[in-house]
């Protein structure tokens, strides 16, 4: 099948169009994907679907074996039947094969969704069954869409929030939905009697997460300290923080120091005017504007082309991810 969908996409596709046969759902951002899967179930089985027709297994645990068999036949007390195969990648060439084979056999009366936790199909067994299925890249929601995404959990909470509010949420919390939903959750359990959320309510209550972090990380690599720098890359990894976040984080940071210096070389120094300009909550800019008197011109140009290499070798798998941050820190610094 032609192309690949992204969340958007792929949601007006179901809605307008109904299901295909067979989808792989890949990426990092697993609550996109639950939502998508939550669609294709709703629109294939129907609302009140029964359970004994929505069949979920895992790769790591059965292979591909435990979802051969339920390709055969009806579903109980309906003709369609919804199987569901999560973190396919680990399956072995052969088993690849195997199941382009299956994919091959289903009739209109079955759906298929795998399920893979990679960023990308690059280089990876996945290309193998890209051809016949539905392939749709779940990559993490645009700032824009994030906003949408943030003010519309609050409202189904009960819940209205100022777009300041909204911009501050993002920057202490990152772009992690389930983190966004976790403290949205947090916040309204807090303000319980209060109707609309402020970025005080946000200061005061939500944690402080990735952003934050790699913030600091920011900072240290500003001031070429390169052992705290290490030292806080390390733990951000043993965190569980994804080096692809860290890396998006590292690009968005340096992109707003090289858009701040581009400001002042324009004859702009309003403060306000740029913070707002750039999205950059106010409370942080002093820290974006010193850092940015730290790199030169040409410097932040050479880093930035730096991050966008390391994103790359991120995704096509060529090179292990902590020495290649390790790499790129030694290198943003010297």
């Amino acid at each position: 099948m032609a192309g690949v969908y992204y969340y958007q996409q792929i949601l007006r596709e179901i809605k307008e169009k109904g299901v295909s046969k067979a989808y792989l759902l890949f990426g990092e951002e697993s609550l996109l994907a639950e939502n998508v899967l939550h669609l294709i179930r709703e629109k294939f089985l129907g609302k009140a679907d029964p359970e004994m027709n929505y069949f979920v297994r895992y790769a790591t645990e059965t292979g591909i074996d435990a979802i051969i068999p339920l390709g055969s036949g009806g579903g109980l007390f309906s003709d369609k039947k919804l199987i569901v195969l999560k973190e396919v990648h680990v399956l072995k060439k052969a088993e690849m094969e195997r199941l382009k084979k299956f994919i091959a056999t289903l009739t209109p009366e079955t759906c298929l969704v795998l399920m893979s936790s990679v960023a990308s199909t690059y280089q990876t067994r996945l290309k193998l069954i890209e051809p016949v299925v539905t392939a749709v890249n779940l990559l993490p929601l645009r700032e824009n869409e994030l906003s949408r995404f943030v003010t519309g959990e609050f409202r189904k909470l009960g819940k209205e929030i100022t777009p300041a509010a909204v911009e501050t949420l993002l920057f202490m919390v990152g772009s992690q939905m389930s983190d966004l939903i976790s403290q949205i959750n947090h916040i309204t359990q807090y303000f319980t009697d209060k109707e609309t959320i402020e970025p005080e309510d946000i200061e005061q209550v939500a944690s402080v997460y990735v952003t934050q972090d790699v913030f600091e990380l920011c900072r240290l690599i500003g001031n070429k300290d390169f052992e705290k720098a290490l030292f806080t890359l390390h733990n951000l990894l043993d965190s569980g923080v994804s080096p692809q976040q860290i890396t998006a984080q590292l690009l968005r940071h340096f992109s707003l120091l090289w858009q701040i210096r581009g400001y002042h070389k324009s004859g702009i120094h309003n403060r306000d005017r740029i913070a707002r300009e750039l999205r950059i909550y106010s409370k942080y800019f002093p820290e974006y504007q010193a850092q940015s008197q730290k790199w030169d011109s040409l410097h932040l140009r050479r880093a930035l082309g730096k991050l966008h290499r390391a994103d790359r070798q991120l995704k096509d798998g060529s090179t292990s991810p902590k020495i290649m941050l390790d790499i790129l820190s030694y290198e943003l610094i010297n």
